[in-house]
């Protein structure tokens, strides 16, 4: 199973904001055993939008994953650039139409807004392409969606981290991978070349894809942090024991290590979750 994820948006290719979006889902994406074979930048332009798109279609990906650009401004042009690139119309949702109008009501029965009309730009935010699903937003007004094109499915999310989050959670379900095996090691050595030959007699040996990092914090000592992957765990398990092993005859100190979880917004999307509700009405 293989995936490309697009992120849309000005502020990435000016640098004012990291590609946070891209890393979460990458990291999700693997954890669910689909390949990322691409991540794409582009800015707020159709024309570079529809460009990317149509070129991921063409790869043949079993999913495609866009964030940003669905808000109620001229720069959020994504819904439009998606609808383009697959010869579709933009059409009004009518559930999306629903979900915008409890969002902007729930806002004014808060004091958050004085007017709660649906305006030209509000309305912007349930078009969706000709064809499409749309998927409800639990924590932002713009309306999301999926759909398939030549056996690939798109599913088009927000730039905000905690809805795009969110909204994933709901589709996670979808997403079928072949779940990878793979352990982490930390290797306190400073000299990544002296264990080089070591790494190719383990890949040789058990087959495991072995990819090193040399890393460095500051206030610490440099090491390299190993991964062992592969779609067998018992063939990882025993690549580990034998890495550890000849490792600690060289008198090289290592430490397994346990991956960061992946839910950085967490506090945010639960908060936000809570302020919102937490889900649609019916």
């Amino acid at each position: 199973m293989f995936s490309e994820i697009i992120t849309v948006g000005d502020e990435i290719l000016r640098g004012d904001i990291l590609n946070s979006n891209a890393r979460w889902l990458a990291k999700r994406l693997t954890a669910l055993g689909v390949v990322v074979r691409r991540i794409t930048s582009v800015g707020d332009d159709v024309e570079e939008i529809k460009s990317v798109l149509c070129e991921a279609i063409r790869r043949s990906n079993t999913y495609i994953f866009v964030t940003g650009g669905l808000g109620p401004t001229r720069d959020d042009m994504t819904m439009a650039a998606v609808a383009e690139a697959l010869g579709r119309n933009l059409v009004l949702s009518r559930e999306g139409l629903r979900w915008v109008k409890e969002k902007y009501q729930r806002a004014k029965e808060r004091g958050l807004i004085e007017d709660e009309s649906m305006t030209p730009s509000r309305l912007k935010m349930a078009m969706i392409p000709e064809g499409a699903t749309p998927l409800y937003n639990p924590l932002g007004a713009a309306t999301s969606v999926k759909l398939e094109v030549s056996g690939t499915k798109i599913f088009v999310l927000p730039g905000v981290p905690a809805e795009m989050i969110a909204i994933f959670e709901s589709i996670e379900s979808e997403i079928k991978g072949v779940k990878p095996c793979h352990k982490c090691l930390k290797v306190h050595t400073r000299d990544e070349s002296s264990i080089a030959s070591l790494l190719d007699e383990v890949h040789e040996k058990y087959g495991v894809r072995v990819a090193s990092y040399p890393k460095i914090k500051a206030g610490e000592d440099f090491w390299v942090e190993l991964r062992l992957s592969s779609d067998d765990d018992a063939v990882v398990e025993r690549s580990f024991a034998f890495l550890k092993q000849q490792l600690e005859i060289r008198g090289i100190k290592v430490d397994e290590l346990v991956e960061d979880g992946d839910d950085e917004w967490r506090a945010e999307v639960e908060k936000l979750k809570e302020m919102s509700g937490g889900r649609r009405r019916s």
